[in-house]
C-alpha cells in the first residue's frame, strides 16, 4: 500500500521493481504490484531471488556497512543493483509509513508496560543465543515514562524508525544509488487516533490516500517483505562459533534463525 501510492505519482513510464524470492512458503507481491503498475503506466520488473542471490548479497551489505545485515536488507540491495544496472541514479521507496502513521497495530495493540514492551519488541533475546549477552535496556530508557512505563508511541518514531530506514539506505548505499522516502519527511498534525488504530483501522490516514489513488480497488493487508526463511533455514544446524549457546536454535523460527545466521556469517567475515 505505502509503495504503491508513492508509485501514483510518478511518471509515466518509470521503473517500478518487485523483489520475488524463490522458495516454498514465500508470499509473491508481484501480481498485485502489476496490477499497480497498469493503473499508472509503470514499467513493472521483476526481480526475482534465490537463496545464492541471498547470501551473495548478506556478504556485500555486512561489509559496506560493517554491521550484521536484517533479513530484508538482501532483497533491497538486490533489487537497487538492478536499477542501478538499468541505468538508475536514485530509487524512491516507502518505508516510513508504519513508524510515523501508526502502521504497526501488534505493538499499538495496547498501552504497555516498561518490561512488557522491551521483552514483545525483542525479536530475538540475545541470552537465549549467546554466552555472553549484552543488555540492551540503554535503548529503551531514554523512552521510560515514570517507574514501569514506557513512551512506546516515541519509540517507535525514534529508534525502531531510524534502524527500519536503515535497512534500505544501506542496501541503496552499497550499489551506489541515492534515494528519497517521502514518509520519511512527513508526521502527523495531531497525535495519532490509537482508538481507530485498535479498532482495525490502522494508518487510516495512508488507508485513506490509497483509495483516492487507486478508487474501486481492495486495500491491501500490511504485509513484511517476505522471503521463504523456513525453508531456506530447514537444514541449518545453528551456530558453530564458540560465542553461541549449544543448542541454540532449537526452536526458533524460521526468521529468527536468518538473523543468527547472519550474525555468525558477520562474526566470520570480520576475521577474514
Amino acid at each position: 500500500m505505502d509503495s504503491a501510492i508513492l508509485a501514483s505519482y510518478m511518471p509515466k513510464g518509470t521503473k517500478a521493481y518487485t523483489a520475488r524470492c524463490v522458495g516454498t512458503g514465500t508470499v509473491d507481491e508481484t501480481q498485485r504490484a502489476a496490477e499497480y503498475c497498469k493503473a499508472y503506466g509503470l514499467e513493472h520488473i521483476i526481480v526475482d531471488v534465490t537463496w545464492e542471490d541471498y547470501l551473495r548479497a548478506m556478504k556485500e551489505l555486512a561489509l559496506h556497512d560493517g554491521a550484521p545485515i536484517v533479513p530484508n536488507e538482501p532483497q533491497a540491495y538486490l533489487m537497487a543493483e538492478r536499477a542501478k544496472a538499468d541505468g538508475a541514479d536514485y530509487i524512491v521507496y516507502g518505508n516510513c509509513a508504519d513508524s510515523e502513521f501508526g502502521g504497526m497495530t501488534k505493538l499499538l495493540s495496547k498501552d504497555w508496560d516498561y518490561k512488557g514492551f522491551v521483552d514483545r519488541f525483542t525479536f530475538l533475546d540475545p541470552k537465549h543465543v549467546l554466552k555472553n549477552p549484552v543488555d540492551m535496556d540503554e535503548i529503551y530508557e531514554p523512552y521510560r515514562s515514570g517507574q514501569d512505563g514506557i513512551d512506546f508511541i516515541s519509540f517507535l518514531a525514534g529508534p525502531y524508525g531510524i534502524s527500519s530506514a536503515t535497512a534500505y539506505t544501506n542496501a541503496l548505499h552499497a550499489v551506489g544509488l541515492d534515494f528519497i522516502d517521502p514518509y520519511e519527511h512527513c508526521c502527523l498534525g495531531e497525535p495519532l487516533d490509537l482508538a481507530r488504530v485498535r479498532s482495525g483501522d490502522s494508518k487510516y490516514l495512508v488507508r485513506e490516500l490509497f483509495r483516492m489513488r487507486y478508487p474501486g480497488m481492495e486495500v491491501p493487508e500490511k504485509l513484511p517483505m517476505s522471503r521463504p526463511a523456513d525453508a531456506w533455514m530447514k537444514d541449518w544446524e545453528g551456530p558453530k562459533r564458540d560465542e553461541f549457546l549449544p543448542g541454540c536454535v532449537e526452536g526458533l523460527t524460521g526468521e529468527q534463525k536468518l538473523l543468527l545466521f547472519s550474525l555468525e556469517r558477520f562474526m566470520d567475515l570480520m576475521e577474514i
